[in-house]
C-alpha cells in the first residue's frame, strides 16, 4: 500500500525486510523494490532487482503481463544508465509481449504503466528516450484496438504534457531545459513519422487525431531551438 501511495522512501525498508526473510511474496517484493528504486532514481539497484525477478522459477512461473511490467521497467532503467535501447533484445521481447493476443490491450497498457511513471529529474532526457521507444507500440494500440484506443491516446498525450511542463520548472537550468525540449521534439517527430497505413480518405483515424492534438506543443518545442 505504501508503494501504491508513491511513498517509495518510506516503503523501501518494508520491502527489503520482505526480501531478507525470503517469504512467499519474495518475487512480488522484488518487483515492488524495483519500482521503488526506479522512482527514487536508483537505476542500478532497479536493474538488479528486476534481473533477479526474471530468473526462471518453476514453482512461481511468470505471467506474460508480469513479465511485461518487469521488462518495461528494466528497459527504462537501462536507458538511465546510458545503454543503447533502440535495438536491444529487451525491446524486442517487450514488443512480443505487447502483441500477445491472450490479453486485452487495456491489460497490456496497465502493465506498462509503472514504466511510464516518470520523474523528470537528472534522468529526464533518458526517460524521454525510453518513452520514444514505447510510444510506437502504444500508437499501434491507439489505431488498432477500439476498446483501449481513447485511454491509450490520453496516456500518450498526458506523458507529452508532463515532460512539456518541466520546461517551466525552476529546478533545471536553461541549458538542461533546452536538452529536454530537443529530445521531446525528436520524440514527437518519431511519433509523426510512424509507418501506419491510412487507406480510407474520409475515415477519422485515432492516431491522426492524437498527433494533430499535439500540434501546439510541437510549435512550443520548436521555439526552444531559438531560446
Amino acid at each position: 500500500a505504501l508503494v501504491m501511495a508513491h511513498d517509495y522512501q518510506q516503503a523501501l525498508p518494508y520491502i527489503n525486510r520482505s526480501l531478507e526473510e525470503d517469504t512467499l511474496n519474495y518475487k512480488e517484493s522484488l518487483l515492488l523494490a524495483a519500482r521503488a528504486y526506479d522512482q527514487l532514481s536508483l537505476p542500478e539497484q532497479a536493474i538488479l532487482s528486476i534481473q533477479e525477478f526474471l530468473k526462471p522459477n518453476k514453482d512461481m512461473p511468470l505471467t506474460s503481463l508480469k513479465e511485461l511490467t518487469a521488462r518495461s521497467l528494466l528497459l527504462k532503467n537501462f536507458a538511465k544508465v546510458k545503454w543503447d535501447i533502440t535495438q536491444s533484445e529487451e525491446k524486442r521481447t517487450i514488443q512480443k509481449l505487447v502483441n500477445d493476443k491472450n490479453y486485452s490491450k487495456n491489460s497490456v497498457v496497465e502493465s506498462l504503466s509503472w514504466s511510464l511513471d516518470f520523474n523528470c529529474d537528472q534522468y529526464c532526457v533518458d526517460e524521454i528516450l525510453y518513452f520514444q521507444e514505447i510510444q510506437t507500440m502504444l500508437l499501434y494500440i491507439v489505431e488498432q484496438d477500439e476498446e483501449s484506443s481513447a485511454t491509450t491516446a490520453r496516456l500518450i498525450k498526458n506523458r507529452y504534457a508532463f515532460f512539456h511542463r518541466q520546461l517551466q520548472s525552476d529546478l533545471f537550468n536553461h541549458q538542461y531545459k533546452k536538452q529536454i525540449a530537443s529530445k521531446l521534439y525528436d520524440c514527437l517527430q518519431k511519433l509523426k513519422t510512424l509507418d501506419l497505413v491510412y487507406t480510407q480518405r474520409n475515415k477519422t483515424y485515432p492516431s491522426k487525431v492524437l498527433i494533430a492534438s499535439l500540434y501546439g506543443l510541437e510549435k512550443d518545442l520548436e521555439s526552444w531551438h531559438y531560446k
